[in-house]
């Protein structure tokens, strides 16, 4: 059973400048997610199909006082890019178990949630794995169960559409080790540096986004 790619997280220091990237090169508009009490930080959200997305994300301007680490240097880099992505299993606490078993280690799943523009709390689990502090870009995902909350993809306007991902990485041999293990729907190539490398089809054409 394959590990779907859920959403993508493209990265970037202030919200609206980081929708205002991706609806220019896309011709898509985003939808307003919510906060993330937690971590600090808010998003937007554009649809790549019925259950994938991008997450856009940056510090929360409401949390000035926010004092934690917010997850994938979110605030911390020069230029808005695609940081991480998340692939998608049901029954995420026996996944974690059955990679194991196969020699990859992924963090015991966890709980969290979002307050919606609208008010609403929406929760999902989340297991990580961890990878080297020198890698800026996170290839590998992480992994998300909504449960029964409905897919972020479905609250959003369509016309765009994820075609492939791509991930280079100077490791490109034990990363895709993993991601057979992991079972994701990717192709892993060599590169100088871990880079995330998105196709997609909008009414643009195809664009790339990295």
């Amino acid at each position: 059973m394959p590990s779907p790619t859920d959403h993508l997280v493209f990265a970037t220091t202030d919200l609206k400048d980081g929708i205002a990237q991706i609806e220019e090169l896309l011709s898509v508009p985003a939808v307003m997610g919510g906060r993330h009490p937690d971590m600090g930080t808010c998003n937007a959200h554009v649809a790549l199909g019925p259950e994938c997305y991008i997450e856009i994300i940056a510090p929360d301007p409401e949390q000035p006082d926010y004092r934690g680490v917010r997850p994938f240097g979110i605030g911390h880099h020069k230029t808005a890019r695609l940081v991480a992505w998340a692939a998608r299993r049901n029954n995420l606490s026996q996944f974690v178990q059955s990679v194991r078993t196969s020699g990859v280690h992924l963090g015991e799943p966890f709980s969290m949630s979002r307050i919606t523009q609208e008010g609403e709390t929406i929760s999902w689990e989340l297991s990580f794995q961890p990878e080297s502090d020198q890698d800026d870009i996170h290839v590998l995902p992480f992994f998300i169960d909504w449960g029964s909350t409905a897919h972020p993809a479905s609250r959003c306007k369509k016309g765009a559409t994820l075609l492939m991902l791509e991930l280079e990485h100077p490791e490109s041999e034990k990363i895709a080790r993993t991601a057979e293990v992991l079972e994701l729907e990717t192709n892993v190539c060599p590169g100088a540096l871990p880079k995330i490398i998105a196709h997609i089809r909008c009414p643009r054409g195809e664009v790339v986004l990295c």
